[in-house]
């Protein structure tokens, strides 16, 4: 449900096209999220600041704040989410990936252009099959 906060007419405009008629500016103000952003502060500085650890250990609360896991308390990984180091391990591994395919390209125009079109062939399905993982 949203909170209206003030509802004002600033302004009006007495036009005539098409018909005399009277036009009213009408500004709603919500403070719905406002409210929200606070209330999320609230509970977040309550679990932060609170004596028993229960909560700011929970796996939900680090995995919301962004807070590596620590891997014996991790879940299953999630491919969406990259940490700094997944990150790079992912990088190098397509940058890998994409030198083979480039190497299996060069190799299939090599034997094209020698016209050995089966090692052609070949190469130009292993380069696919590596674009495809």
């Amino acid at each position: 449900m949203t909170a209206i906060q003030a509802v004002s007419i600033p302004d009006y405009q007495e036009r005539t096209d098409p018909k005399p008629h009277t036009v009213y500016q009408i500004v709603v103000v919500l403070n719905l999220l406002e409210e929200r952003r606070s209330g999320l502060e609230t509970y977040l500085r309550a679990i932060v600041s609170a004596k028993d650890d229960q909560w700011r250990e929970a796996v939900a609360f680090k995995q919301f704040l962004g807070i590596p896991i620590g891997k014996s308390q991790a879940p299953a990984p999630n491919p969406t989410h990259f940490s700094l180091m997944t990150w790079l391990d992912e990088h190098r591994e397509i940058q890998s990936r994409l030198r083979d395919v480039r190497a299996d390209i060069n190799a299939r125009e090599a034997f094209a252009t020698q016209g050995d079109v089966n090692s052609s062939h070949k190469s130009n399905v292993a380069a696919k099959q590596k674009l495809a993982g």
